[in-house]
C-alpha cells in the first residue's frame, strides 16, 4: 500500500510532502477444538518520508515502523484481544519509540 498525503494532513501537517507505504501480512490459524475463536499472527512494516517543512526549522526526515500483533479473534472479528509490539525509528525530529501492550476491541 502506498500513500501520498501532500498538504492533506497525513502523518505530520508541518510538512508539504508526506509519502510512504507499508507491507502487512497475517495468518489466521484454524479454530482449536473447544475455543470460540481463532489465533492470528499479524506483522506490519511501514516507511514514511517527510519533506518541505513549513519553516527552515522543520528538517526532512524518515520514519520506519515495525509492528507485530498476536491476536485472539472472537466470533469472526466481532471482538479481539491483542498483545502487540510497536517500534518507531526516526532519522530526525523525534526520538525513537518502542511499545509493548495489551488491547481489547469490540465491534457492534
Amino acid at each position: 500500500m502506498l500513500a501520498k498525503y501532500d498538504r492533506l494532513g497525513g502523518y505530520n501537517a508541518r510538512y508539504g510532502t508526506d509519502e510512504g507505504g507499508y507491507v502487512l501480512g497475517s495468518y489466521l490459524f484454524p479454530p482449536v477444538m473447544g475455543m470460540p475463536g481463532n489465533l492470528e499472527l499479524l506483522g506490519k512494516f511501514a516507511k514514511a518520508s517527510f519533506s518541505n517543512g513549513i519553516t527552515r526549522l522543520d528538517p526532512d526526515y524518515d520514519q520506519k515502523t515495525t509492528e507485530v500483533n498476536f491476536n485472539y479473534v472472537i466470533k469472526q472479528f466481532n471482538a479481539r484481544i491483542m498483545l502487540f509490539y510497536l517500534q518507531k525509528n526516526f532519522t530526525a525530529v523525534q526520538a525513537n519509540d518502542k511499545q509493548i501492550g495489551v488491547g481489547f476491541q469490540v465491534q457492534m
